[in-house]
């Protein structure tokens, strides 16, 4: 309901703690760091988003990016720059549209993923240009303890080492709808179609192991 604070219930998943907050906004939680959460509502013609502190309670509203920074949710300050020569490209969406940057999928081991439309790149800190690791992103994945997982068209599964170059890749004769990983595994849900759907069958969760990539 408009004006009604919305309620917030967080875990940690390490210590059992839980809190719960109150943000005085009609947004929608999308990310979540240890510092900061991030509200968005989006619709037509219509886009707000916001930081909020759950401990503090404090808000920032209209966070300014740019192409050399980033926003990082688990620091006091939540705009960071972003290591030298690294920018974020840009596209043009429409005629009456601003450019959009690229979006920021992670930062860790001196490298900064990127994902800008169906592409998916990775700039080693004090390189003169990114590495390419896809041109056919289907869903923006993750990317930590230098491993990078990301889905591609036609179902295919990906992960990637950055510091040894080696990948895998994984096909399913279903769609993934999601991945995520661990240093250790590879998590990821298949979709469950039709056919699969009237034989009262679920989505499932495949996991695969990444020792030694």
């Amino acid at each position: 309901m408009p004006g009604v604070p919305r309620q917030i219930k967080i875990s940690n998943v390490r210590t059992g703690a839980t809190t719960e907050a109150l943000f005085p906004l009609e947004l929608y939680a999308s990310g979540f760091g240890s510092t900061w959460i991030y509200l968005v509502r989006a619709g037509y013609k219509e886009y707000r988003d916001a930081l909020f502190n759950p401990t503090s309670g404090a808000i920032l509203r209209e966070v300014k990016e740019s192409a050399t920074s980033y926003v990082d949710r688990d620091a006091a300050r939540p705009v960071r720059p972003l290591c030298r020569p690294v920018r974020r490209p840009s596209r043009k969406l429409g005629a009456e549209e601003p450019p959009e940057l690229a979006g920021v999928v992670g930062v860790s081991r001196n490298w900064v993923v990127l994902e800008s439309g169906e592409r998916l790149l990775a700039w080693r800190c004090g390189s003169a240009r990114p590495l390419i690791l896809s041109t056919h992103l289907l869903k923006g994945g993750q990317f930590g303890s230098g491993i990078v997982t990301w889905v591609d068209h036609g179902s295919i599964l990906n992960a990637e080492s950055l510091d040894t170059r080696h990948r895998w890749r994984w096909r399913s004769r279903y769609s993934f709808l999601a991945v995520a990983h661990t240093r250790a595994a590879l998590f990821a849900i298949e979709n469950c179609p039709v056919e699969c759907a009237e034989r009262h069958q679920q989505n499932r969760i495949a996991t695969a192991s990444l020792a030694g990539l």
